[in-house]
């Protein structure tokens, strides 16, 4: 994620990148010659004037304090690892379900993305990276093998040429229906397990 302060955003000379430690992902700040105030999450940072061969430590960094996260109780911690337990079990369920249809898990995930997209049955490689949450690149290397195993197919879009639409063949339909319909019993059966922990964790909290 990059910011530029409202003085580089003008001149368009922005010359040096900042990174901030300390977060999950790197965060890059991109700062003009002399000093500057980017924006980082809504937050004004200012940066101190630094020299023209300098650059300023993350430590020099000023911004606002996040607030403390709520303080658990033991309950709370047992409740989530069972939640977390039971998320797990599910999961497991996924992927040897998965593997015995002679697909990946990641690759019944993409399936799944694909059929279940709101509103049609096909989607751009930039929407099922945002569903499988996973990198432009990484889709692309996936919807290759997809389309080796005959699972979906490619078509350029009618509207923007430059777009590529990816769609479920009738083996790719077969496999996930199948699929589709050992999750649902899986899930009519661990379900209520779930619901009761999260209504546990929420009685927990309240009281």
């Amino acid at each position: 994620m990059v910011r530029v302060c409202e003085e580089c955003s003008r001149r368009k000379s922005c010359d040096e990148e900042l990174y901030l430690g300390g977060f999950e992902d790197p965060v890059s700040l991109v700062l003009c010659g002399g000093a500057g105030k980017p924006s980082l999450a809504g937050e004004r940072l200012t940066l101190p004037a630094r020299g023209k061969d300098s650059r300023p430590p993350a430590s020099r960094v000023k911004f606002r304090p996040m607030s403390p996260p709520e303080r658990l109780h033991k309950a709370q911690y047992e409740t989530l690892a069972a939640f977390r337990y039971a998320l797990r079990k599910f999961t497991h369920f996924s992927e040897a379900a998965a593997q015995a249809a002679g697909v990946t898990p990641q690759q019944h995930q993409a399936l799944l993305a694909i059929k279940g997209f709101p509103g049609r049955d096909r989607v751009t490689v930039g929407e099922l990276a945002e569903r499988l949450q996973l990198r432009h690149h990484s889709v692309v290397g996936l919807i290759d093998r997809l389309v080796l195993e005959k699972l979906v197919t490619r078509s350029p879009s009618a509207q923007d040429r430059r777009q590529v639409l990816i769609q479920l063949t009738a083996r790719g339909e077969k496999t996930l229906e199948k699929l589709s319909g050992l999750h649902r019993a899986q899930l009519r059966r661990s379900g209520p397990e779930l619901r009761r922990l999260l209504e546990q964790l929420d009685r927990v909290r309240e009281g």
